[in-house]
């Protein structure tokens, strides 16, 4: 699976309009750059001021540089990426090269210093509970590095905060409107002002639709677009001058179509090592040596080339692959498959909803010399994917898919959170502070899928009887000489029988109505406790120490797809029509039966449940020291930690207990720790008009959780597994020049130097060492088995370059006095990186950039932008899986 990245393939033009703009969150003195206020470190602190890394983006900054959507904030910023991909609830925040593989995101999310991180259980994602576009945020902070004392359970490493706005001190109202072409328009409101004098409201709505920029070539719809609304509500009250009450409600409902994500077809060979081979020992099937190679499930589909003076179908030896630069946008196809529930040929799947409702509240008092908080944080979503997942469709009569393999995703997922955290800020006006607090954070995710993966071609086919539906009269595909149909040629004979394949497209409703609903939940328990420490040696010199101590309890309800008469799982949605599960014998028909791979029946009603604890305290010291007023050196050293858990994304493949020995060995990871080292600088330069601030980092990983391919008792899945040892050294460099009063340049670049310093796994796949490209061939379980070592392997998605800069201009128009004009240039580029930790399929180097311009008074603000300024197609995200064999 590839996506498409969805971009302004032309030029989009949008226009803003408000009647009322609210005056930005930053000071400004009369000669130098604003001063930028976060509260990174639990109160409010000059950006400047404070030993960590941390990029701010103010309500401004993001309405003059036209970002719309969240993903968008990494535009400008070098170390932050933010990718979307599966699904709208597969989404991928990483900073600083730290790309998460599967598990839980490396990134805390939060909103007014509530943790909303979450984890998808069918698809590697983060959190789905925050609305994509962005709605009444006051200001962006992205916090780098290691922050799990400050930032909590997900805070691996970094976060990024979303602080929303406050109600204003006098009534005001905004209205803006957005467009652009391919019916692309936003329209948002807010009101807001007083309710008597220690009371205030806010109150916030948007609409936004979009028509897609690509389309389907098999239905020829439009695709990529979407549609949804979101409301929120604010009241804040302050009942006297030692206390406060921001309570908060916010609601979503959005739905995306089938996103623009197409199939690379493979277009080289990775050959298994000499080692794995059966001629020397091994294990893999080489006909060599083999003689009639056994015919492998996984590869039926291949025998269209197969040599017709041989009589093996194939060996395993070789394995097609995508290999090098992932293909540019344009020279992609898209090829979904129709909604088969729709009849032949008729609309797309419907793609993905999200249906979310947050409320928080957050209340702060005045106790002795700090302040007492309280952060409460309830939300509750439900999302559904329903999407063609193989993207290989192929175009027949009245647009029906004649592929002859099918794979689709029916999935519906709801997840609750609670979190409550108490925290005391000590406000002491001598050399010693501190912070303590205490939360309590739990999760309960219940997905219920009902995908299939449907394969209608190969050799050893039965003769097939398709029952008359929306062909007719009934006809019959048959091995021993049958015609092939809708184009599709028949194979030279092996064996005793000819290839033979069918439409999938034909069966797959037949399929889909008897396939059961899989249930999986997974409850999540944490609590913990932190304590941060700022003590001044001296008026120039200070030490900081923190500490983060958690539990944290994962439960897991998966089915029992284990057939202890086949001593294997048996999956729960895959179908081998034909192949080595079929018989040579003429006359045997098609049934509504339950097809051999969609498990035993009675093992559903009993599914399995599993439990998994993990406690650990993650420490951070540092030392900061103030060389002068303008200049200030930092020093950090922290440990970062993620818990264990279950590989949930596994349970379509084997089921929970693969091996049926009561334990989930198979899918169970263990923690992964990381140490992190770190020394920067930040200094402001003529007379507080130019700021410079640069780290070093240097980040050693232990037990990366990282995903594999896995083999148990004939059955492939993914899974999540832990490789003993990574490192990245990284530079970050950023730059803000105030040029004249009018004229301003900011920038930043990343540096990072990422690989695999320990990676050794054990496999009886055949395809992770034709992949890898090695294996020492070792005894386990009294079967010979490949030991595969990535070590020296880059990590995955980590570019070794990406830089950022925006030119802007703001100063009094010409066309009337009493209006502004302003406009700005922004580029972004991103050096090429490897997709996959097997360093074979290489994302291009790419660069985007984006322009606006536009007029504003005290009163209203047009503005024109355009995005993607020079077209450029490249590819920026893909992802990939267990292939079908026919792509």
């Amino acid at each position: 699976m590839r996506a498409i990245c969805r971009r302004f393939v032309a030029l989009p033009i949008a226009t803003a309009v408000g009647i009322l703009m609210a005056v930005p969150a930053t000071a400004q003195d009369d000669t130098g750059i604003e001063e930028i206020v976060v509260t990174t470190r639990k109160k409010e602190e000059n950006l400047q001021d404070i030993p960590i890394a941390v990029n701010a983006l103010s309500r401004e900054d993001m309405e003059r540089a036209g970002v719309r959507e969240l993903n968008e904030i990494a535009h400008h910023d070098s170390s932050l990426q933010f990718d979307r991909g599966f699904s709208a609830a597969d989404t991928r925040l990483v900073i600083r090269g730290l790309a998460p593989t599967r598990g839980r995101p490396n990134a805390a999310t939060l909103i007014d210093g509530i943790d909303i991180s979450s984890e998808t259980i069918g698809v590697a994602g983060g959190t789905n509970l925050i609305n994509p576009r962005l709605l009444d945020i006051e200001r962006v902070e992205v916090v780098k590095g290691p922050q799990s004392a400050l930032y909590g359970r997900s805070a691996f490493a970094g976060a990024v905060q979303y602080v929303t706005r406050d109600p204003s001190d006098e009534t005001e109202g905004e209205f803006g409107l957005d467009g652009a072409e391919d019916g692309y328009y936003t329209f948002k409101g807010s009101l807001s002002g007083p309710l008597g004098e220690r009371a205030g409201y806010r109150l916030n709505a948007l609409y936004w639709e979009e028509g897609g920029f690509h389309k389907n070539s098999i239905t020829g719809n439009d695709i990529g677009g979407g549609e949804g609304l979101g409301i929120a509500a604010t009241l804040k009250f302050e009942p006297n001058d030692s206390s406060s009450y921001k309570m908060r409600v916010e609601y979503a409902d959005d739905e995306f179509e089938v996103g623009p994500q197409a199939n690379i077809p493979f277009n080289g060979i990775n050959r298994v090592p000499a080692a794995a081979s059966r001629c020397n020992g091994g294990y893999v099937n080489d006909d060599d040596c083999d003689g009639p190679a056994k015919i492998i499930q996984d590869h039926l589909l291949r025998t269209r080339a197969a040599d017709p003076s041989d009589p093996a179908v194939f060996d395993d030896m070789d394995h097609p692959g995508v290999i090098g630069e992932i293909p540019d946008g344009d020279d992609l196809e898209v090829r979904l498959t129709p909604d088969y529930r729709r009849g032949i040929g008729n609309d797309d799947f419907p793609g993905s909803t999200r249906e979310v409702l947050r409320l928080s509240l957050v209340a702060d008092w005045s106790v002795g010399p700090g302040t007492l908080s309280s952060l409460t944080g309830v939300a509750d979503a439900d999302s559904s994917d329903q999407m063609d997942l193989d993207k290989i469709a192929e175009a027949g009569p009245s647009g029906m898919d004649i592929s002859i393999a099918s794979q689709h995703s029916n999935i519906n997922t709801n997840t609750s959170l609670l979190s409550q955290e108490l925290r005391y800020v000590s406000e002491f006006e001598g050399r010693f502070n501190f912070a303590l607090g205490a939360q309590l954070w739990q999760e309960d995710v219940e997905q219920n899928e009902r995908n299939n993966t449907l394969i209608t071609g190969g050799t050893y086919c039965s003769l097939l009887r398709i029952k008359p539906g929306p062909f007719a009269p009934a006809f019959t595909i048959d091995t021993f000489g049958g015609n092939p149909r809708f184009g599709i040629p028949p194979n030279p004979a092996r064996n005793t029988c000819k290839y033979s394949s069918y439409p999938a497209a034909l069966i797959t409703q037949q399929v889909y109505d008897q396939t059961g609903v899989t249930s999986v939940l997974r409850d999540t328990d944490h609590r913990s406790a932190y304590l941060a420490l700022d003590f001044d040696l001296t008026e120039r010199l200070s030490v900081h120490a923190e500490a983060r101590w958690t539990d944290e309890t994962t439960d897991v309800t998966a089915p029992n797809t284990y057939n202890p008469a086949a001593r294997r799982a048996e999956g729960t949605g895959s179908l081998q029509a034909c192949g080595s599960s079929g018989n040579c014998i003429p006359g045997v028909s098609w049934g509504p039966y339950p097809p051999n791979g969609f498990g035993t029946p009675g093992n559903f009603s009993t599914p399995l449940s599993f439990s998994r604890s993990d406690s650990y305290v993650t420490p951070k010291v540092g030392v900061q020291w103030d060389q002068s007023d303008d200049t200030m050196w930092y020093f950090s050293w922290a440990v970062a930690k993620k818990p264990g858990g279950f590989s949930t994304l596994g349970f379509g493949g084997f089921g929970a207990d693969a091996n049926g020995n009561g334990e989930p060995d198979e899918i169970e990871f263990e923690p992964e720790e990381m140490q992190v080292w770190e020394v920067g600088m930040k200094r402001t330069m003529l007379d507080g008009r130019l700021r410079f601030n640069g780290a070093y980092f240097f980040q050693d990983f232990t037990d990366k959780q990282i995903s594999i391919q896995r083999v148990v008792r004939g059955q492939l899945g993914t899974v999540i597994s832990n490789a003993s040892g990574a490192e990245i050294h990284g530079v970050e460099l950023d730059v803000n020049w105030l040029i004249t009063d009018n004229w301003r340049f900011s920038g930043g670049y990343t540096w990072l130097n990422g690989e695999f310093t320990d990676y050794k796994v054990l496999t009886t796949s055949s395809a992770d060492p034709a992949r890898i490209g090695n294996c020492n061939l070792v005894m386990a379980g009294g079967r010979a088995v490949c030991e595969v070592d990535r070590s020296g392997f880059d990590l995955e998605r980590t570019p070794d370059h990406a830089w950022q800069f925006t030119l802007a201009y703001q100063g009094p128009s010409r066309i009337r006095q009493g209006w502004d004009t302003f406009a700005s240039f922004s580029a972004l580029y991103q050096s090429e990186r490897f997709m996959e930790d097997f360093n074979k399929k290489i994302l291009k180097a790419y660069w985007r950039a984006n322009l606006n311009f536009g007029l504003a008074t005290d009163e209203w603000e047009f503005a024109v932008y355009v995005k993607n300024v020079f077209d450029d197609d490249t590819i920026t995200w893909a992802g990939g899986g267990p292939g079908m064999p026919v792509s």
